[in-house]
């Protein structure tokens, strides 16, 4: 019965939608029609395969078994070549008769491995140090590939390096294969689905330990990238000149590059969203008779001169940078909102030995893309760099809003260090428990401390609406010696003031729970406003008007997802209270106290009263086509008040109608 109907599934999928199923597993030596007659080499089913054919692998390992140069069959060569317009599915328990049935079991998978001569040290099948000699792309996609679809694999070790210390070069489908970038998987001018796959070490010595694309379109989905090693750029993926990439809720952990731990991008659009960075790391020393430093930016992540980049609802904790940017480092046009940067550390100190600063974020500008990002709704805290920037290093146009700096800690601007950054706006930010702990006298800024909060330096103009800089170590400063520094403060609660501000309050904005600076690096604390605090209904709200510069109108929601622009008003700080009832009535604001004695019985009368004393008492008659408002904090109608039926009597009381 169980044959009958898998053969009925086949030939209904067949007749109805075009497609063939074929199956592999380890040891298989059929044809690959079912489980029973299942091929166990995954190469000659992809040969094989039709447009739109799917392939059902079952869990096991296993090894590319020919060569992709054509001109070479040597076992570095050895690759899994993808065919257009097929889907292969990996985790099967062999027993399966739909992909509705499979249940991926991460300790159970369908590995396709580099370890073509089996001598790696493994763990469960996966390679944890590679030995002797691997393939130097597990899997290679180039060319048109339409819908091709790979889902549910682990693969790992891969190595891409130079072989026999020559740097090589092979064409696969009329694309050049560089032997260097791609240990994991290699995609050029291809547009491949990866979804519930995990790389795990994988090597490459330029580009992309886990992935390499180029002139591609890739979509990644609930991926796991964990332990690869890229010498150079992209220790999970390397995004190098490709259009448009998708990363959606993958994982990068514990990947080295010596730039972009995690993923890199050049010159490549792409939307990472729901994704987790966590103690990915760059570092890149270079020996010889003495130690040469190759810059290592972004832990986490590292984007340059793309034309566009969005990070949405992502996590970066616990990523180290050598030199700038310990979550994430961007030389492009950036938007980051909803994420949490938490941490996360950089590990060269300053100017002295080429530290960019940045133990969360490092932004730079270049001339050959000058750039403007935004940070919406963001939580930095804890991180830590020696030199400058403990949350944010920037040297860029920024438009910083909704955001939390707490807990951050470097020499200067424990907060956010701004140099050559052009404009800054930074609006409704709450900065809290910075530390900068530099007592140098050259650092020591105008206006007191290194900047525990803000820290603005050469050629840098800030412009600071609506926030809270209480209990850093010291708030906002323009560092002493700086040339063309210019911070503009306004509608902001300052411990201490600030004397060249506006409408500024210093007083205890009485957050719910503020660790203090000495134990920074934190990533703790609670800003959340008391229903005294001063910061309450304080802030200017045409900032959020359309037209302004810049434009925050589409800013309608906090960092907790409440109004911004609640009650006709915005509280000072990142969080929006709800504790109003309503925006003031106009009774409340009028200046003309009126009490109508006189008949009305015609037209459109309105009668208002003041604020001080908003009181009406009225004792005539509203007769006719009279169309009466009265507008009043409380209205008194006398006996012999009266509206005649067909007139119209409206009293506004509190707002209230």
């Amino acid at each position: 019965m169980k044959t009958h109907f898998l053969f009925f599934f086949l030939l209904s999928t067949t007749s109805i939608l075009g497609q063939t199923i074929r199956y592999v597993k380890v040891g298989g030596g059929g044809a690959g029609t079912s489980w029973i007659d299942a091929s166990g080499n995954l190469q000659q089913m992809i040969n094989i395969s039709n447009a739109n054919d799917i392939i059902f692998v079952a869990s096991g390992t296993y090894y590319p078994t020919v060569s992709a140069n054509s001109s070479n069959p040597g076992l570095p060569y050895y690759s899994f070549l993808l065919k257009a317009n097929i889907k292969i599915y990996g985790g099967f328990g062999g027993f399966e008769t739909s992909l509705n049935q499979r249940i991926l079991n991460p300790d159970n998978p369908s590995i396709l491995s580099g370890d073509v001569d089996k001598n790696d040290f493994l763990t469960n099948g996966i390679s944890t140090f590679i030995y002797g000699t691997n393939s130097r792309h597990v899997v290679i996609a180039v060319g048109e590939v339409g819908s091709l679809k790979i889902d549910g694999f682990t693969i790992t070790g891969g190595e891409a390096d130079f072989i026999g210390g020559l740097d090589e070069e092979f064409l696969v489908n009329g694309f050049s294969i560089k032997t260097r970038n791609g240990g994991g998987l290699y995609i050029d001018s291809a547009s491949p689905q990866l979804h519930n796959c995990q790389f795990i070490g994988n090597k490459s010595l330029d580009f992309g330990a886990g992935i390499y694309t180029t002139n591609s379109s890739a979509s990644i989905y609930n991926t796991h990238f964990s332990k690869n090693v890229c010498i150079n750029f992209g220790g999970g993926i390397c995004n190098y000149s490709s259009n448009s990439i998708v990363v959606n809720n993958c994982e990068f952990l514990e990947n080295y590059g010596g730039s972009g731990g995690g993923i890199y991008n050049y010159s490549t659009s792409s939307n990472i969203e729901n994704c987790n960075f966590s103690r990915n790391k760059t570092s890149n020393y270079r020996g010889g008779s003495g130690t040469s430093v190759n810059h290592g930016f972004g832990g986490g992540l590292y984007d340059r001169l793309s034309p566009d980049l969005s990070v949405t609802n992502c996590l970066f904790e616990e990523n180290t940078a050598l030199d700038g940017g310990g979550a994430a480092y961007s030389q492009s046009l950036v938007l980051m909102s909803k994420c949490t940067i938490k941490s996360n550390n950089t590990a060269i100190e300053g100017y002295a030995a080429y530290g960019w600063g940045g133990g969360g974020i490092l932004l730079i500008s270049t001339l050959d893309l000058p750039i403007k990002c935004r940070i919406t709704d963001c939580i930095i805290s804890g991180n830590k760099s020696p030199g400058f920037g403990g949350g944010l290093s920037s040297q860029s146009d920024a438009i910083i809003t909704d955001c939390i700096f707490s807990g951050n800690k470097a020499k200067s601007g424990a907060g956010i260090f701004n140099y050559f950054a052009g404009q800054t706006f930074i609006t409704n930010c709450t900065f809290s428990g910075n530390n900068a702990t530099d007592d140098e006298i050259w650092y020591i800024a105008e206006l007191g401390g290194a900047g525990g909060a803000v820290g603005n330096a050469i050629n840098s103009s800030a412009n600071i609406r609506n926030c809270i800089s209480y209990g850093n170590s010291s708030e906002i400063s323009n560092l002493y010696g700086y040339a063309n520094v210019n911070t503009t403060v306004s509608y902001s609660l300052i411990r201490g003031g600030y004397a060249a501000g506006t409408s500024i309050i210093d007083s205890n904005p009485l957050f719910s729970n503020a660790p203090t600076f000495e134990t920074a690096p934190f990533a703790g604390g609670d800003y959340h406003i008391s229903l005294n605090s001063p910061a309450l209904n304080a802030g200017n709200k045409t900032v959020f008007d359309a037209g302004q510069t810049p434009d925050l109108s589409a800013v309608i929601k906090d960092l907790e997802g409440a109004n911004r622009v609640s009650y006709c008003t915005v509280d000072i700080g990142v969080y929006e209270s709800t504790s109003n009832f309503g925006c003031p009535p106009p009774c409340l604001v009028l200046q003309t106290l009126v009490s109508p004695t006189d008949n009305i019985n015609s037209g459109v009368i309105e009668k208002k009263a003041s604020a001080t004393n908003g009181k009406i008492q009225a004792s005539n008659q509203i007769t006719g086509t009279a169309n009466v408002t009265y507008q009043a904090k409380s209205i008194l109608l006398s006996p012999n008040f009266k509206a005649d039926a067909g007139t119209v009597f409206k009293a506004e009381i509190g707002g209230c109608n």
